[in-house]
């Protein structure tokens, strides 16, 4: 999802003539360096305004320098150039410098002039209050739902505040593609978020109110941060040019089982699953680990389980082990046959036709694919049902010119 404002220099004209000189594309170096450090004779909303310019320029040490004066100027200072300023790329440019400061960032979210793309922005890291007074903010929310996104991806954001901006994404009829198992809920016939959700949608659970905000958001980022460690491990195998495509299963494989004894020992219990409300259960789905994930999958609630399977921790090492699971809801596995990329792989395409849960039109679609060996396997095998034995039966005698079975 775009979540930045296409920032563009100022005119020329922005700028008062006497400041002109500092920012001409025919300004002298000496003059350039001056402004990008703060030096030019200017009040602070023009200094910024310099600096903001000079981060275009083609000068890397002149961009750089022009980023540093920023970072280093008072806050103060920035406050009072941000209350007035207009261009919504001056404002973003402040925002991505300085939008670790609360202050500053409270000054941005109240001037009317800051872009949607850019309270997104300030929403991906946003401390707890700053996401309060972002979601505040409905017709910003509503407009760009970008903003609603990374609201929900912040393990700072409270549950009640995302919770109650689903229902008002729900209620409008609002897109959520960024989120495809919060976008799924979404366009169901049920109420699953706000004060309006249905009691059948969380009937599985033994307190209607769920885990407390403070509860849940702890046990978010607890899990949020287990997956960036997990996501970094595996993106240094992958960038690894000197390590072999067998090394990097291998190292992968070894990443994900320490994960997994790691969630083992400090991960999600079975009991604070059960206490989660529905929406808890599919934030969670959505940007937990993966440990959390392949839990989340075996759910009963459709809603929660495919909001798992289509979260990005699932990858396809993931999806050959998922894919011979005849626990697994029926949903979950159609999703998996129906998904190209993991269906590309064979592993995930001979367990799914040996998985009785498979669709039985996806099963025959894959039947191609498979080995004549397998095939043979297949239409022995008493779990599947009896049309897919016959078909892989005919499949194999039209490749091999003979019947491989021993019957049913």
């Amino acid at each position: 999802m775009s979540t930045s404002v296409e920032q563009e220099p100022l005119e020329l004209e922005a700028f008062p003539s006497q400041l002109r000189k500092h920012v001409e594309p025919e300004a002298p170096e000496k003059l350039k360096q001056a402004a990008a450090q703060g030096m030019a004779p200017a009040p602070p909303d023009q200094t910024i305004r310099l600096l903001y310019q000079l981060h275009f320029d083609d000068d890397e040490s002149i961009r750089s320098a022009a980023a540093d004066a920023l970072e280093d100027m008072p806050q103060n200072v920035v406050v009072e150039a941000a209350e007035d300023e207009a261009h919504v790329g001056v404002l973003d440019w402040i925002a991505e410098q300085r939008g670790d400061e609360p202050t500053i960032v409270e000054t941005l979210l109240r001037n009317d002039h800051s872009d949607d793309h850019t309270f997104a922005r300030l929403a991906r890291d946003a401390s707890t209050e700053i996401c309060e007074l972002i979601a505040t903010n409905e017709v910003r929310a509503l407009h760009t739902p970008d903003i609603i996104e990374e609201l929900y991806q912040n393990s700072n954001a409270r549950m009640s505040t995302v919770d109650q901006l689903l229902e008002l994404a729900q209620r409008n009829d609002v897109s959520l593609s960024g989120l495809p198992g919060v976008e799924r809920a979404l366009q169901s016939d049920s109420e699953v978020f706000g004060d309006e959700a249905s009691e059948a949608d969380n009937e599985e659970i033994e307190d209607e109110e769920g885990m407390s905000d403070e509860a849940f958001n702890q046990l978010l980022q607890q899990e949020m941060e287990s997956a960036s460690k997990e996501e970094m491990k595996l993106e240094e195998i992958e960038n690894n040019d000197n390590l072999t495509r067998s090394q990097k299963e291998k190292l992968r494989k070894k990443i994900e089982e320490q994960a997994e004894e790691e969630e083992s020992r400090r991960g999600i219990t079975e009991g604070e699953l059960l206490e989660m409300t529905v929406p808890e259960k599919i934030r969670l789905a959505t940007v937990g680990s993966r440990a959390a994930v392949k839990k989340l999958v075996k759910d009963p609630n459709k809603m929660v389980h495919m909001a798992a399977i289509e979260s990005p921790r699932i990858k396809t090492p993931d999806a050959v082990r998922l894919a011979s699971k005849k626990s697994l809801p029926e949903g979950v596995i159609s999703y998996i046959a129906n998904n190209k990329e993991w269906t590309q792989n064979y592993k995930v395409a001979k367990n799914l036709a040996f998985n009785p849960k498979t669709p039985v039109q996806d099963t025959m679609d894959l039947l191609k694919r498979l080995r004549n060996d397998d095939l043979q396997k297949l239409q022995d095998s008493r779990e599947v049902p009896h049309q897919i034995s016959r078909a892989a039966e005919r499949l194999y005698k039209k490749r091999t010119g003979r019947s491989g079975g021993r019957g049913r």
